[in-house]
């Protein structure tokens, strides 16, 4: 069976839709819910939701502050990350499990997702296939000069956590980047050609209004893995000026 983290604060939106996508996950056993303080109506929706397979904790911090208590606190060997706002596909929990199943060595898998706004509608079908490209392609060196996992499709044995660490408390845009590659330069993953989630972008989206900032932050984190290689720092710094203005472009 699976454990599946939220870290919410005041996730009343799309808190409904997440949680259908995941109970139509028949190996999702497990859903930790970590709240930093909501003020809206999150506590009381998921109260009235009387699921046993939600489990609410709450806990002031940043976002790798919640995920590290969940992990810590999950029941579950696998574990995963889904935003408050995002979602999954219906057969998820299935093919990741069997995933794990075939490989018993297996210590994390990634998946592919899609983007989609705040309708449901597919958007940014260029980025997908061009994440999804980088995806089949995958090896440590590509991912050192850009992240191309997309978050809430990656599953892994909170085990590994402590050998390699938890998530990073003091990194905020990009610390699930920080903990892919963390695991990366140990463990290499099952990449899953299927589609596993849905990365829901909208106005309040954290992503969204620091884009630029995350992508540097990104190649704060990333460098620590350049061994000296000034083709690698400048691959990195031209992907970052590259996807900014795209990103300007795209809107």
């Amino acid at each position: 069976m699976i454990s599946v983290i939220t870290p919410i604060l005041n996730g009343e939106k799309f808190l409904h839709e997440t949680y259908k996508s995941i109970k139509e996950n028949t190996y999702f056993s497990e859903w930790i819910i970590v709240d930093g303080g909501s003020k809206d109506r999150t506590i009381e929706i998921l109260e009235n939701y009387r699921d046993n397979i939600i489990k609410i904790h709450q806990i002031s911090g940043n976002s790798s502050i919640a995920i590290n208590h969940g992990i810590k606190n999950s029941k579950n060997e696998i574990v995963g990350v889904i935003g408050c706002d995002d979602l999954y596909e219906k057969n998820t929990s299935e093919i990741v499990l069997k995933s794990f199943e075939k490989n018993p060595n297996l210590n994390w898998c990634i998946g592919q997702n899609k983007i989609i706004n705040d309708r449901n509608i597919e958007i940014n079908k260029t980025i997908k296939l061009y994440k999804n490209f980088r995806l089949k392609h995958y090896n440590f060196t590509n991912l050192i000069t850009e992240n191309f996992i997309p978050s809430m499709s990656v599953f892994w044995k909170k085990s590994i956590n402590k050998e390699i660490g938890y998530w990073d408390t003091k990194i905020i845009n990009c610390n699930d980047y920080d903990m892919w590659l963390r695991i990366a330069k140990k463990y290499k993953p099952v990449i899953i050609n299927k589609n596993l989630s849905y990365f829901r972008i909208h106005r309040n989206n954290a992503s969204q209004k620091n884009f630029g900032k995350t992508l540097w932050e990104a190649y704060k984190v990333s460098r620590k893995y350049f061994d000296n290689n000034l083709w690698l720092k400048f691959i990195s710094n031209f992907k970052i000026v590259f996807f900014i203005i795209c990103a300007k472009l795209l809107k």
